[in-house]
């Protein structure tokens, strides 16, 4: 959802071809975005089986290093 809401301007900005559905596939309404989506994902070294998923164990990110979310405390400015 959040990804749907991005303007045209944020869609060079952010990243959204590295997100996937839980399956571990392209889920874009349309057929052209998902193919577009997986050639840059593929161009980034992630592999597809050949029903369209990837490996979750392998590519889902795992969040933040302890070194980062320290470093966010110490450098952005919460109020």
């Amino acid at each position: 959802m959040a990804l749907g809401a991005l303007g045209r301007s944020d869609v060079d900005t952010v990243p959204w071809h590295r997100v996937i559905n839980g399956a571990g596939r392209c889920s874009h309404r349309d057929g052209f975005w998902a193919g577009i989506q997986q050639e840059m994902l593929e161009a980034e070294g992630v592999a597809f089986d050949r029903r369209g998923h990837v490996d979750l164990a392998r590519v889902r990110w795992r969040g933040p290093t302890r070194e980062l979310v320290t470093r966010l405390r110490r450098d952005l400015p919460f109020g």
